[in-house]
C-alpha cells in the first residue's frame, strides 16, 4: 500500500471510498500533477478516500495500517487517522475537502473496508479485481 497524495483540498470527490483511474488524479489535486515518487504503476489499484466538505483548515487523513480481515480473508481493512482541529483554534471559514489517495497493487483482494482510529466506517469498496494485502 501506497500514498500517492493527501490533500486539504480535493475537487470533484464525494465522501467516502471509491476507485479511481489514474487518469482522474490531475483532476482530484485541482491541477498538474507532479508525483513524488512518479506515475503510479500500471498494474495498481487507486482508491480516494473522503469525508467530505469541512467548514475549516485543520481537517484531514493519515494512513495508519492494513490489514486481512481475520474473519474474511479477502477482506482487507485499512485503517486512518481522522484528524480534527482542537475545539479552541482560531481559524478561517473557509470550506476543505480533504481526501487521501492510495494505491494498491493487485492482487487476491475483493474488498477494501476503511475505519478511522476510533473504529467508525469511512467506507467501503469492492473492487473489480484482485489486491495483495
Amino acid at each position: 500500500m501506497a500514498e500517492i497524495f493527501n490533500l486539504d483540498y480535493c475537487t470533484g470527490v464525494a465522501a467516502g471510498v471509491r476507485i479511481v483511474a489514474a487518469a482522474d488524479l490531475p483532476g482530484i489535486h485541482g491541477g498538474a500533477l507532479d508525483l513524488p515518487g512518479g506515475e503510479p504503476a500500471p498494474d495498481t489499484t487507486l482508491f480516494v478516500i473522503s469525508r467530505g466538505d469541512q467548514p475549516t483548515p485543520g481537517y484531514g487523513f493519515a494512513l495508519a495500517d492494513f490489514q486481512s480481515a481475520e474473519d474474511a480473508p479477502e477482506t482487507a481493512r485499512l485503517t486512518v487517522n481522522w484528524r480534527t482541529p482542537p475545539r479552541d483554534a482560531i481559524l478561517p471559514q473557509v470550506i476543505t475537502h480533504p481526501c487521501v489517495v492510495v494505491g494498491l497493487p493487485r492482487g487476491s483482494l475483493r474488498r477494501i473496508e476503511v475505519f478511522d482510529q476510533h473504529g467508525t466506517e469511512v467506507g467501503s469498496v469492492d473492487l473489480p479485481h484482485r489486491l495483495s494485502p
